[in-house]
């Protein structure tokens, strides 16, 4: 069962009018089959399916891979809008792994950003189901949320970052 819970105020300083929680009854079928909807100011942006909910594989165990926003390897140091590349991490119930790198072409230049650019980033790592980012700006977060990426905002070491997402309830395995 889908419970969706609308916001009066800003969730994570990001304009997104909902909050969702998932119970355990829910099944990849029903997620399917329900909708809800991204908010920018008071435009809707994008009705949504199954975006929170994450495929467990077959033993129920973590498995996901997370895109992290750095240009040394070491930090979480950029803008999601401005990193020239991603680094692509797998996590598993043991800790995480490197296993590439994707080239990006920055969508932001000072203030000003290409909508479509930035589609082009969250296309890029599609097969992510979150990615770690310094900063994540509001257009990105709506082509992230087309693309079904969850946006984890934090700096400091990526190995501190991976361990904060891999222990974050805001994934939702089914068993």
């Amino acid at each position: 069962m889908l419970v969706l819970t609308p916001l009066k105020q800003h969730l994570l300083s990001q304009e997104i009018s909902f909050a969702v929680s998932v119970s355990h009854a829910i099944t990849p079928a029903t997620a399917d089959q329900t909708h809800w909807r991204s908010r920018q100011g008071d435009n809707f942006a994008h009705t949504l399916t199954s975006f929170f909910i994450f495929t467990p594989t077959r033993s129920g165990h973590m498995d996901v891979k997370i895109a992290v926003a750095s240009s040394d390897g070491a930090t979480v140091n950029e803008h999601f809008g401005r990193t020239r590349a991603f680094r692509i991490y797998r996590l598993h119930d043991g800790g995480h792994e490197f296993l590439e790198l994707r080239e990006n072409t920055p969508a932001c230049v000072g203030q000003q950003h290409d909508d479509d650019v930035l589609d082009r980033a969250a296309q890029l790592i599609a097969d992510c189901r979150g990615v770690v980012a310094a900063q994540v700006g509001p257009g990105a977060i709506d082509a992230l949320i087309g693309h079904r990426i969850l946006a984890f905002t934090m700096g400091g070491s990526i190995d501190e970052a991976l361990e904060i997402v891999r222990s974050s309830k805001r994934f939702t395995y089914i068993t």
